[in-house]
């Protein structure tokens, strides 16, 4: 592990992809962590930043084949710097709408105009038509839905996105997505778990017919293998990557 001193402020590297910035009260003042978050997102390669006020310490997170991590790094030293100008005003970066925990901070994508813009939010609403099914179907897959609409939407209507991430169902999942890259392995499990017993109830009410089976058998394997296609955000790890 890797650090950097500066007073009360330490930088470390946790792993290959997660940035701890301990930084007691810098984070309380809104002047201060918009700054911050301004720098970050400045730099290409961060994906998602995650800040814990009360704690002073935040976690910057960058895309797993980005380049090296000194980028980086050198943003945040320039960030926390007393010279760095105070008053930027910056685009770059979304607030995820969380009702507890951290504050969560997500990379904005190009907003789409023109002719474009009607035929994003369709799709984007096809596809949170086709999510809220995988919910009551097993043989649809809920997860890859949730993403290619939150990717459509995200771009031509926060409004519609916002309502997305705010939803029971959908929110964790692109919560996860956004801020670490994958699913966590908790939800995973439950979707398979769910996957498993609706196809053996769906088989035992319909019989053994060789059509039904192929079909259902199909439709399982690749609800299946877009879940597991899908990376994993350990558990433990959303955790200890934010405790100092």
């Amino acid at each position: 592990m890797k650090s950097k001193d500066s007073g009360k402020t330490m930088v470390e590297v946790i792993n290959e992809t997660d940035i701890r910035v301990i930084c007691p009260c810098f984070f309380e003042n809104e002047t201060d962590r918009n700054r911050f978050l301004a720098r970050s997102f400045e730099v290409p390669e961060v994906r998602s930043v995650e800040i814990d006020v009360a704690a002073g310490l935040a976690v910057v997170r960058r895309y797993p084949s980005s380049n090296p991590i000194q980028m980086i790094l050198e943003a945040l030293s320039d960030t926390l710097s007393d010279e760095y100008p105070r008053s930027r005003s910056n685009p770059l970066y979304y607030a995820l709408p969380r009702k507890k925990g951290p504050l969560a901070f997500v990379r904005t994508p190009q907003e789409i105009g023109g002719i474009r813009r009607p035929l994003y939010q369709g799709l984007g609403c096809f596809f949170a038509g086709m999510s809220v099914v995988g919910v009551i179907s097993p043989f649809v897959p809920t997860s890859p839905f949730v993403l290619l609409s939150s990717y459509f939407l995200f771009r031509s209507s926060t409004r519609l996105h916002d309502r997305m991430l705010e939803a029971r169902v959908f929110g964790p999942i692109l919560d996860d997505f956004y801020v670490h890259g994958g699913l966590r392995r908790s939800i995973k499990k439950r979707a398979l778990i769910f996957i498993g017993v609706a196809l053996a109830v769906s088989i035992a009410a319909a019989g053994f017919a060789p059509s039904m089976l192929i079909a259902m058998g199909t439709a399982s394997l690749v609800s299946f293998t877009l879940m597991m296609g899908l990376p994993t955000v350990r558990e433990e790890a959303r955790l200890e990557t934010l405790a100092a």
